[in-house]
């Protein structure tokens, strides 16, 4: 049952709620509503606060859940085949490069890194050596250039079905010695991460990238390297 307060003019009583008397009209005297009347079944008991408290975090894991399961959009200029052509044609001249000890610079934009990337992609699932990140077959490979960070961004499906997005904020380190990318933040789906959190996805996205070797290994071979929105331009030194 319910707790009841007495009206202080005509002793009825009223429920907590009530601002006037359902007796006599008199306002009711809040003063008189004493702690005891919300600890056992009361409108604000221990109980009511404990089960709203549950309800605001199962709300909340819901939502959590669905920011990760919504796919975040991958930035960056789109990949075409004549810049994934001409990506990988850049490319192999820096690996040479450095095989012989010889001076060079190259500069690779945007697009033609997007490209590159989605022909690896394809040509991975189509020799059946699906890259993956953690459990999830990868589908996108992305990059989105700025002043000084890049956004990595890579989309595939868990187990096959689950869609799931991973992205890292970063700043990309050449020379001296092998390449580096010191994480700033990430995001799993459209659910931000910071601190520690972000080494999660931040995690994924290495193991995909991780898997590139010889693009790894030109990475490593460039000393030095220029950044901007629109393109990266990588430097050999000659020995």
């Amino acid at each position: 049952m319910s707790k009841k307060v007495a009206c202080a003019s005509c002793g009825v009583e009223n429920e907590l709620t009530a601002v006037f008397c359902r007796s006599c009209g008199e306002k009711m005297d809040l003063h008189a509503v004493q702690a005891d009347h919300f600890e056992h079944g009361g409108v604000f008991s221990k109980t009511a606060l404990i089960r709203l408290l549950k309800i605001l975090v199962l709300v909340g894991l819901l939502a959590s859940l669905g920011l990760i399961l919504w796919p975040a959009s991958a930035g960056g200029d789109k990949g075409t085949g004549a810049g994934a052509r001409a990506a990988r044609g850049k490319v192999m001249a820096i690996a040479d490069a450095g095989k012989q000890g010889a001076e060079m610079q190259t500069e690779l934009s945007e697009a033609e890194i997007n490209g590159y990337l989605s022909a690896i992609v394809y040509q991975g699932k189509k020799r059946n050596k699906t890259l993956s990140a953690g459990k999830a077959e990868v589908e996108i490979i992305n990059i989105d250039l700025g002043a000084s960070t890049v956004n990595v961004t890579v989309k595939g499906k868990l187990y096959g079905k689950v869609p799931i997005t991973y992205t890292v904020k970063g700043t990309p380190v050449v020379g001296p010695g092998p390449f580096q990318f010191n994480v700033k933040g990430g995001s799993v789906g459209h659910l931000p991460l910071i601190g520690p959190a972000a080494k999660f996805p931040a995690k994924r996205v290495a193991g995909v990238l991780g898997g590139l070797r010889q693009e790894r290994h030109v990475l490593d071979t460039a000393t030095s390297m220029d950044l901007n929105d629109a393109g990266v331009t990588l430097y050999v030194d000659g020995k």
